[in-house]
């Protein structure tokens, strides 16, 4: 299990590799089927495998990929970043998967700190272009006759 699970891994490294050099110095790229594809079954190997702190990390960013598709935004330098530090992450988990496969990987907290900041900035931000209001109720009126 271990094979394999090492094996797709490094496949799917490279497609997000791939897309980062594609990427270059752009400000903003569009997410390819083949990023979402790797995200995705790299999520569904590293929970299959039992691989927990490689599914820590590329699990929300999956979803964060996939959302954004959804709403048709880009990559931008900062998501860029965080899909290199995923690729950094599981370069790592992959070099001690032999030894200790559930060792944490150091700066993950962090990387998921920036990921939820980053999902609230834009993709909950989207909609909340203006402050949101609360709607002020009516004052009730009593009508006596």
């Amino acid at each position: 299990m271990l094979d394999i699970f090492e094996s797709e891994t490094e496949t799917h490294l490279q497609t997000l590799k791939d897309f980062l050099s594609a990427a270059g110095d752009k400000t903003t790229v569009t997410y390819t089927d083949d990023l979402s594809r790797a995200l995705h079954t790299l999520k569904g190997s590293a929970h299959t495998a039992g691989i927990a702190p490689i599914a820590a990390v590329i699990t929300p960013l999956e979803r964060f990929v996939k959302e954004s598709r959804a709403q048709n935004k880009r990559a931008n330098r900062d998501v860029l970043s965080l899909i290199e530090s995923a690729c950094d992450f599981l370069t790592q988990g992959l070099a001690q998967i032999r030894e200790n496969p559930q060792a944490s990987l150091p700066g993950t907290e962090a990387f998921l700190e920036k990921l939820d900041q980053l999902t609230e900035e834009t993709l909950r931000g989207h909609s909340e272009e203006a402050p949101r209001q609360h709607p002020q109720q009516a004052p009730s009126r009593l009508v006596l006759h």
